[in-house]
């Protein structure tokens, strides 16, 4: 699941034990945590005089609530290089790091490539990098790569994931060669059509024989299943995907490592269940 808003509960006993009771109750044992780059601005994270808060948290997460695998969420290689990588080696014990490097660029997204479009201001003209669909997948696999490389070089075990929604087969193929996970964008807004909504992409994962643990990721969003999130558990929605995927698909999960499902995001999440206990 992702964690959104994590800058106000980094810290507060009460938004800390709220959200790994939230955890505990939807047997969640792993989150990846936005916010990262805001927290980095007031405790730094590469000294450990200063960062000693975010271990508390990931200590606690671990020993106390059973969240085994607490992922750092960063736009480029050089967030995690500069912050995340330091943040890591500065502490001991292996309870209170990361386990997990996750890249969130979104080489697809159209408005973001354009040439006033974010990725295109903030990244690909400083780098001399062409404002294109093509341009920012070089973009995104460098980083990629290089977070490998980080992940390689540890001491403590780190997987390195991604998110992906609109990807072609050349793509994936570069990108399942240094991703561990990848979270295959599934936002749907209609709970009968789960499985088929990603079907062509989870074609091209079984094409190219993909090693990678795969995650299918929902959004939590009233527009997406939200909705029906207020109705119903997520051990629901997650039965009512693979009845789909063994309909459609016989045989799939013995062709790709599908290892489970995350979160679009706790907050809407949260809201989603709140609506579900009001109705009781």
């Amino acid at each position: 699941m992702y964690v959104d808003n994590f800058m106000n509960i980094l810290g507060s006993y009460t938004n800390e034990t709220k959200l790994f009771e939230f955890c505990k109750e939807n047997k969640i044992n792993s989150i990846i945590l936005y916010d990262l780059n805001k927290v980095n601005k007031v405790y730094k994270l590469s000294d450990k005089k200063q960062n000693g808060i975010l271990a508390k948290f990931i200590s606690k997460a671990k020993t106390e609530y059973g969240i085994n695998q607490i992922a750092a969420s960063g736009e480029t290689s050089k967030f995690f290089i500069d912050a995340i990588v330091p943040y890591n080696n500065s502490r001991k014990s292996s309870n209170e790091k990361f386990d997990i490097f996750n890249i969130e660029y979104e080489y697809w997204n159209l408005e973001s490539n354009k040439e006033d479009g974010y990725y295109c201001q903030t990244y690909l003209k400083q780098n001399k990098i062409p404002c294109t669909r093509e341009g920012t997948f070089s973009y995104f696999m460098k980083s990629l790569k290089e977070m490998k490389s980080l992940a390689n070089k540890s001491k403590h075990k780190v997987k390195v994931g991604v998110y992906v929604a609109n990807y072609n087969e050349k793509e994936i193929n570069e990108i399942e060669k240094y991703a561990d996970r990848i979270s295959v964008y599934d936002y749907t807004t209609y709970p009968d059509n789960l499985f088929h909504y990603i079907k062509e992409r989870s074609d091209l994962l079984v094409n190219y024989k993909s090693k990678a643990d795969i995650y299918i990721l929902f959004s939590s969003e009233m527009n997406f299943i939200g909705k029906y999130l207020s109705n119903h558990s997520l051990d629901d929605i997650e039965k009512l995907f693979k009845k789909e995927l063994l309909s459609e698909e016989p045989g799939l999960e013995n062709k790709i490592n599908l290892k489970g499902f995350t979160y679009y995001n706790y907050g809407y999440l949260e809201n989603s269940f709140k609506h579900h206990f009001n109705k009781k």
